[in-house]
């Protein structure tokens, strides 16, 4: 359900890959300690119509920094962000090292620079696992052959287990985010994504054990092309991220839009809603029993104007 994908201006959709690349730095000896930052605030979960956020403060004065994840729908991907002047530096690379937890494999991921309120700058993440594993268009058909598609795959014990974050630019002093066990919290963020699915008003128990999924029956790199970037955004220079959700009828026809999370301008929400509703068709979901049922389909579109 969850495909993003890349529009540049004057190139089709692209599908994004290469985003996860196997990394490791060793400590040396005299190697500077590293940052470590202590909650500052309770977690917060805010359960809101089309995300749910877990967010937490850590550090004081100039080293107050942000963290949230977020999620879209059920499952073990996630959207990060940390925001706060630790995380600031000269040059940014397109990749940062990230640990989660303490004796666990650490891997070199890419993100995007940006701010969040007053905290800047925001090291911004998207499809994130707590085990680091790339996600990629085809994880929705495999997730079919598990007994629940939207159970987890990594347990719950391995995030209780999970009591720092790690993030390292090259080179420079590891800040490491000390937030104690993520069990609890962890729990919470899924009952509020269970609550969401139903407020969607789709039948949870019967996409327990789905047959299929909404499936396109074009392809999407279709429904969107370099036509559909606003002229007047794309003349003045403005780039966007779109997380966008269709509501699907069993009859494979969407019926509603909803931007769960962007970046603005608005221009690109109307864009992205409009050229989604005009071309997307879809086979229904389907259960076990063969009864087509109302289901949803997710996407990401991002405004790009290459450099």
């Amino acid at each position: 359900m969850k495909i993003e994908k890349i529009f540049k201006a004057g190139v089709c959709f692209a599908a994004a890959s290469g985003l996860f690349v196997p990394h490791a730095f060793a400590k040396e000896e005299g190697e500077p300690e590293p940052v470590r930052l202590s909650p500052s605030s309770k977690w917060h979960v805010d359960f809101a119509d089309d995300s749910c956020r877990l967010a937490r403060f850590f550090g004081e004065g100039d080293q107050r920094t942000l963290f949230y994840i977020e999620r879209y729908e059920p499952g073990d991907a996630f959207s990060m962000v940390v925001a706060g002047e630790p995380l600031k530096r000269r040059r940014y690379r397109d990749k940062i090292v990230i640990r989660f937890g303490k004796d666990t494999s650490e891997d070199e991921i890419a993100y995007t620079i940006g701010s969040v309120g007053e905290q800047k700058p925001a090291i911004i993440f998207s499809n994130l696992r707590f085990d680091l594993k790339p996600l990629a268009e085809g994880d929705e058909s495999e997730r079919l052959d598990q007994p629940d598609i939207f159970g987890q795959e990594i347990p719950a014990s391995t995030e209780a287990g999970i009591e720092s974050i790690m993030l390292q630019h090259k080179g420079r002093v590891p800040v490491i985010l000390e937030t104690g066990s993520l069990g609890d919290p962890m729990k919470v963020l899924r009952d509020c994504t269970d609550n969401m699915l139903q407020y969607w008003g789709i039948d949870l128990e019967k996409h327990r054990t789905i047959a299929q999924l909404p499936e396109p029956r074009t392809s999407p790199g279709r429904w969107l092309s370099y036509r559909d970037y606003p002229s007047d955004l794309l003349q003045k220079g403005y780039q966007g991220y779109v997380q966008v959700r269709l509501s699907v009828d069993a009859n494979g026809k969407p019926t509603d839009c909803h931007i769960q999370q962007s970046t603005r301008p608005e221009g690109f929400d109307a864009a992205v809603c409009k050229g989604l509703m005009r071309k997307a068709r879809f086979k229904p979901a389907i259960t076990q029993s063969g009864e087509a049922i109302s289901s949803y389909w997710r996407t990401a579109v991002r405004f790009a104007i290459p450099s």
